[in-house]
């Protein structure tokens, strides 16, 4: 009989996150095990590797959480508010994505490696969407 899974794999990846942000990418499995109150053979059983376990939680994978704000305006606010509100976001996203990237780079991973997993890359998906934010406002 199978155990039932007691722990998402989402809390697994956001506990995880945080230790190789914390720590760097040499944090054990068993310091990200005992932060979840899981052994670290679940966390093996789960995702193979420490590697993997690496670049699901520290590899951005989901949307930039400041693309809907671009994607949607501009508004009828004025503009240079809505350009603040979009330049603090970015702030934030890029401090983060700082943060990633070290990781990823101390741990021998490549950005070139991570970009090679997507259809077309992340960046030029946003910046293409942030052009477009651009030629709305000066159409408007």
């Amino acid at each position: 009989m199978v155990r039932p899974r007691t722990i998402s794999d989402d809390q697994i990846l956001q506990t995880a996150l945080q230790c190789f942000l914390d720590h760097g990418p040499s944090v054990s499995m068993d310091t990200i095990a005992e932060q979840l109150n899981v052994s670290s053979q679940a966390l093996f059983k789960r995702f193979g590797t420490k590697q993997e376990l690496l670049l699901a939680s520290v590899a951005p994978c989901e949307p930039a959480p400041w693309l809907p704000l671009v994607e949607a305006g501009p508004d009828g606010r004025p503009l240079e508010e809505q350009l603040a509100e979009i330049l603090g976001e970015l702030a934030d996203f890029f401090v983060d994505i700082a943060r990633r990237v070290s990781v990823l780079r101390f741990s021998g991973v490549e950005p070139k490696e991570l970009m090679n997993r997507f259809d077309e890359p992340p960046p030029l998906v946003e910046i293409r969407a942030l052009a477009g934010w651009l030629q709305r406002s000066v159409d408007q």
